[in-house]
This record gives C-alpha cells, sequence and structure tokens, in this order.
C-alpha cells in the first residue's frame, strides 16, 4: 500500500504537458482544410442547446394539434 502513495507522489513532481491547446489547434486547422465552419464562427448556430431544440418542439406539438404529422 506504501508503494501506490510513493508512485502518487514520484507522479505529482511530473511536469504532465498540457495537450488541449495543441488538440484545439488541429482541430481548428482540420476544420479549416475540410471547410466546414467552426461552432465559434456560425451565427445560425443557437446560443444554448436547448435554445434549438425548443424551437423543434413546439412545432411538433402544433403540427400534432392541427392533426398533422410531425
Amino acid at each position: 500500500m506504501t508503494a501506490i502513495y510513493e508512485d502518487g507522489l514520484l507522479l505529482a513532481l511530473i511536469d504532465i504537458p498540457d495537450f488541449s491547446g495543441l488538440f484545439g489547434r488541429m482541430a481548428n486547422a482540420l476544420e479549416r482544410l475540410a471547410g466546414t465552419p467552426s461552432p465559434e464562427s456560425d451565427p445560425a448556430a443557437p446560443a444554448s442547446p436547448d435554445a434549438g431544440g425548443a424551437e423543434v418542439g413546439k412545432q411538433a406539438a402544433s403540427g400534432a394539434a392541427e392533426g398533422g404529422h410531425a
């Protein structure tokens, strides 16, 4: 059990690089190469995930109330 604690202390001393910035830059470059807009630059994207789904839900409810199929 002591070996686990010693290993944890040794791992705490190791400087682990931050890969999140690198992966983000790679993702942005791949989006530019593919020609797809990034979510940050898409003005038509809803501000929150619930904002877009609320309109779809309203349309489906109104279609069901009128007797149509959603």
